[in-house]
């Protein structure tokens, strides 16, 4: 009878706590030890002369496969380090989260694969490449962060992970497998940050997240690329959605490419915005560093977003780059969400007159990205008159800050720990980001009958103009 994974690692454990020690080949240079969470994992020695073990054995996964919440890797086991995980390793476990030690430098194939509560998995740095059928049918996961230095993301290797909302594809990757992304079917952003467009296999995004109109199936996944003169990926994208739906892709361009994580969104807030992304180590996961509007918009109010192409805004780093913007708004309105002011972000805005900040406090940033206590974020240049709103219960931080003596007077008005925007919030929120006629070819503006408006949100309408 076949024995299983289970009765493996209890005759493991048992043999070390008799004293076996370093297990030999005998049982094939496995053994087993508890992780922190208190479940027993299977290893290999792959090196005895490095001192390097793999998790699982290639064939069978490496825990109770009933075994639940997080799971996490150690960096050493018995003396050796962690530096692979097997073919199969977690195939089919139950697990929700899964940590990984930055220790490791290959993943095999089908090491995840219908873990279908996994959640949440952050791959370590050296990784660099992404298997065959990796995360395949990992129909609960929602995050997942591709390190700087993977180069192939191979087949299948994200199929039918159908709550995976955003990707970022670093500029490191060259290559993408067929189907790599096939069914993920909340798939709403894909962010490229490469300037040249990897190579692509067949039906890389098919069976996307799409919508119904008059009778046709469109692809509603945004994709944001870096400008270039001469842009692949205007070629390529459209050909991974599917042969069956018409032409009805959404492609962001960057102004500009200068090797980092910065691109530019139009469609957000109605104008162009220049956004950087940056992972943060604490929360594991991409967050917009938001750095100003870039394109004459006539606005008198602001209302930052708590998010931009579904990423977290954490930072304003600067309102605007056109002296006429600054002339124009007269008021702004920040999320809770976000938690730091770059720079002089509002420096000059000379008619500013109502300042709302959500947030019970935020960090200022000079500029060389140190926190200061005072960076003219609110330098105004101008008698004082503007009036700033902040929780209640923010008086002691508020009052006493550096930077908030350019306001003429602090009201505590806002509800403690608001994590949304006030009602009223201006139509520029919400513009359309693009326009098509019902074969799916792009318009520069509203035509005379029927027109598909793709909203910044993510919605779709239509309309008529007679």
């Amino acid at each position: 009878m076949r024995t299983t994974i289970t009765q493996k690692m209890m005759l493991l454990a048992i043999m070390m706590v008799a004293g076996a020690g370093n297990l030999s080949a005998d049982v094939s240079d496995a053994f087993a030890i508890m992780t922190k969470e208190g479940v027993m994992m299977t290893f290999m020695i792959n090196d005895e002369n490095l001192k390097t073990c793999s998790v699982g054995n290639e064939s069978e996964p490496c825990i109770d496969m009933n075994a639940t919440g997080t799971i996490t890797i150690p960096e050493q086991a018995m003396g050796y380090t962690v530096n692979k995980i097997s073919n199969n390793a977690f195939s089919r476990c139950s697990i929700t989260e899964v940590g990984i030690p930055q220790t490791v430098e290959e993943i095999g194939v089908w090491t995840f694969e219908f873990c279908t509560n996994l959640k949440k998995c952050w791959l370590p740095e050296k990784l660099k490449v992404i298997d065959a059928f990796t995360f395949q049918g990992c129909s609960s996961l929602e995050d997942v962060y591709i390190p700087h230095n993977v180069y192939h993301i191979r087949q299948t290797s994200f199929a039918n992970c159908s709550s995976l909302k955003r990707i970022v594809i670093p500029a490191s990757v060259i290559y993408l497998g067929a189907r790599a992304f096939s069914n993920c079917q909340n798939l709403q952003t894909v962010v490229f940050l490469g300037a040249e467009c990897p190579s692509f296999e067949s039906d890389v995004f098919q069976n996307t997240r799409t919508f119904s109109f008059s009778g046709e199936t469109y692809s509603d996944v945004t994709f944001v690329v870096p400008n270039r003169e001469s842009c692949q990926y205007d070629e390529v994208i459209p050909q991974q959605i599917s042969r069956l739906y018409p032409p009805f892709v959404t492609i962001h361009h960057g102004l500009e490419y200068t090797g980092g994580d910065g691109v530019y969104d139009r469609s957000t807030l109605g104008y162009m915005t220049n956004i950087l992304f940056s992972f943060n180590d604490i929360s594991n996961q991409y967050q917009c560093l938001f750095n100003g509007i870039v394109e004459e918009a006539d606005i008198e109010i602001f209302t930052v977003p708590e998010k931009i192409l579904g990423f977290p805004i954490v930072t304003l780093l600067a309102y605007s780059n056109l002296e006429s913007n600054k002339e124009r708004l007269k008021a702004v309105d920040i999320p809770a969400s976000l938690t730091s002011l770059g720079y002089q972000a509002f420096k000059n805005c000379l008619n500013l007159a109502d300042v709302k900040i959500r947030n019970a406090h935020v960090q200022l940033f000079d500029d060389q990205l140190n926190v200061t206590d005072d960076n003219e974020a609110f330098d105004l240049n101008t008698e004082r008159y503007a009036e700033l709103t902040a929780p209640k219960g923010s008086d002691d931080y508020y009052s006493k800050a550096p930077w908030t003596l350019w306001f003429s007077k602090i009201n505590f008005d806002l509800p403690n720990g608001a994590t949304s925007i006030a009602e009223g919030t201006p139509a520029v929120y919400s513009q359309p980001s693009a326009i098509y006629d019902l074969q799916g070819r792009r318009q520069s503006a509203l035509r005379r009958g029927f027109n598909i408006l793709h909203m910044s949100d993510g919605s779709t309408h239509k309309t008529v103009r007679k």
